[in-house]
């Protein structure tokens, strides 16, 4: 082997092992640097006219990928956990600490030992003014636990709308990273840095929804849903979602687009294709499947709780029972005079269909703001009625329409008169009644 022979493999070595010194010192520089992976080097040798070298061949990721794709389920699972504890824990707070002044518990507690003492001392004014009192600060704890309901329905709403924004990005990166690296192995340290920021934007997807992942021999990375819809591959997919305002407890989501008057999450493809994430359950985990848990199910089941506990001590204290007066018939029914009817009072209706020998019992719920319609089935403490709300805004003549248009196949509704309702049954009729405020 001649000198220069010599000197060319002497230096293809300093060079490796330079190369080599680098990588060793950015491993343990970003030992505490989130989402670095640390570095090997992979030599080769080879002989050639000029003598032996050594050169770089790839640089590897030290990278347990099982554990890695563990971590992302945990992460999307965990994520899901704590925000939807998190929720729970400012809801607990708004109920505030059973026993204490401040809470739900208490107002109600107090109204009721109120009116205990007013039903024993009727003719005490100091027993009327505390009953009155009572049901003052009663009334203002449940209008703040609904306004606290809602407002935590609206910060569900503004965090799925930043969660959007936050993975949009994250899925943009990740597919121009896919690009940069679509070359096949990792050529170099850079490479392997490219590699680093790409699962790092993973990981940062996966604490937003359940993804999974599939890498192929060219370095790329296809993303779907847990659910199969994929996110990135050729190209990459956009969320789209629009929140609402202002949100109420007559703020509902519906899949039906015409119904639903709160944000749906959309996946648009290149195309411009959509799917609706929401109605076809698509994201399970993650902080957005958390935001559209609490302010699609959660808090609206404590609304209508909260909703069905003071609609029953309403009906407790101030509602009377009128039963229906039968009509002369044929054909039979029942009549009854909605006089003093309030919003929220109800018909209350049993009738039996004689072909199926089935039973039916119904709340007819006069409404006076028709922008809460369609009335749910747990508007009422009964788990075994079904609830229509009928808009009294329109008078009579909108009212007998209504229901003859829901109920015109068993029930036949007509306005005599006045304010007086007639029922003429198609099918047995077991029992009519109302609850009218006093």
């Amino acid at each position: 082997m001649s000198i220069g022979q010599s000197l060319n493999t002497s230096l293809s070595g300093l060079r490796a092992t330079q190369a080599g010194l680098s990588l060793i010192a950015a491993n343990v520089a970003n030992a505490q640097t989130p989402g670095y992976v640390r570095k090997s080097m992979q030599l080769t040798t080879s002989t050639s006219g000029d003598g032996g070298t050594i050169r770089v061949g790839a640089v590897n990721r030290e990278l347990d990928l099982y554990l890695q794709r563990q971590l992302r389920v945990e992460t999307a699972g965990g994520a899901y956990a704590d925000l939807r504890a998190d929720f729970y824990q400012r809801l607990q707070g708004m109920y505030g600490t059973p026993g204490s002044d401040s809470s739900l518990e208490s107002a109600f507690n107090n109204f009721t030992v109120s009116l205990q003492s007013l039903v024993t001392s009727p003719d005490s004014t100091a027993a009327r003014s505390l009953a009155l009192s009572s049901a003052q600060v009663l009334a203002q704890t449940l209008n703040g636990l609904t306004s606290d309901i809602q407002a935590l329905r609206g910060d569900a709403e503004s965090g799925i709308a930043d969660a959007v924004i936050s993975a949009n990005d994250a899925l943009e990166k990740i597919g121009n990273l896919n690009s940069q690296l679509a070359v096949g192995g990792i050529a170099d340290a850079a490479d392997a840095a490219l590699m680093d920021q790409r699962d790092n934007y993973i990981d940062q997807l996966s604490e937003l929804m359940d993804i999974r992942i599939v890498t192929d021999d060219r370095n790329q990375v296809t993303i779907f849903t847990n659910s199969g819809m994929q996110l990135v591959g050729a190209g990459v997919v956009r969320l789209s979602f629009v929140p609402q305002g202002t949100v109420s407890a007559a703020t509902l989501w519906d899949a039906d687009p015409a119904k639903s008057n709160l944000g749906s999450l959309m996946l648009v493809s290149a195309s411009g294709a959509t799917v609706d994430l929401i109605a076809t359950k698509s994201i399970r985990s993650g902080k957005i499947a958390a935001y559209i848990d609490m302010r699609d199910n959660v808090l609206v089941q404590a609304q209508n709780q909260l909703d069905s506990l003071a609609a029953t001590m309403a009906q407790a204290v101030s509602d009377d029972t009128i039963d229906g007066t039968a009509v002369i018939g044929p054909p039979s029914g029942f009549s009854v005079d909605t006089t003093g009817w309030l919003n929220g009072n109800r018909l209350n209706l049993t009738y039996t269909e004689t072909g199926t020998n089935t039973q039916h019992r119904v709340s007819i719920i006069r409404v006076d703001d028709p922008s809460v319609l369609p009335l749910t089935n747990n508007v009422t403490a009964n788990p075994n009625d079904e609830v229509f709300g009928v808009d009294f805004s329109g008078g009579m003549a909108s009212v007998v329409n209504q229901l003859n248009t829901q109920f015109g196949a068993m029930l036949s509704f007509s306005n005599p008169g006045g304010t007086t309702l007639d029922r003429t049954f198609r099918v047995a009729a077991d029992r009519v009644g109302a609850d009218r405020g006093r």
